[in-house]
């Protein structure tokens, strides 16, 4: 019983600290993607699966130097990949 109460304190602070960053971070990202996407849904899109992807691999951001410089990345990596997916299937 001890270790699912400790399961539920890490998942609070996993939600906390998602909603944070969303918060702090979520509207810069969406326009950095849109810069490359020129879609709004799309850039929220792309967003979302970041963070759910942040959200997922919570552990690993103790690793991480700088997490502003660690998301813009992820978000332009992600936004370039499908720019350039996107762009292929209309030639």
């Amino acid at each position: 019983m001890r270790k699912i109460r400790e399961n539920e304190g890490a998942l609070e602070d996993r939600d906390a600290w998602l909603e944070l960053m969303m918060d702090e971070y979520g509207e810069r990202l969406t326009k950095l993607a849109y810069n490359y996407v020129k879609e709004w849904k799309l850039a929220e899109d792309i967003v979302q699966d970041v963070f759910i992807w942040c959200y997922k691999n919570y552990e690993t951001r103790v690793e991480i130097k700088s997490f502003k410089s660690w998301i813009y990345r992820l978000v332009i990596n992600k936004s370039r990949w499908l720019w350039r997916s996107r762009r292929g299937r209309c030639q």
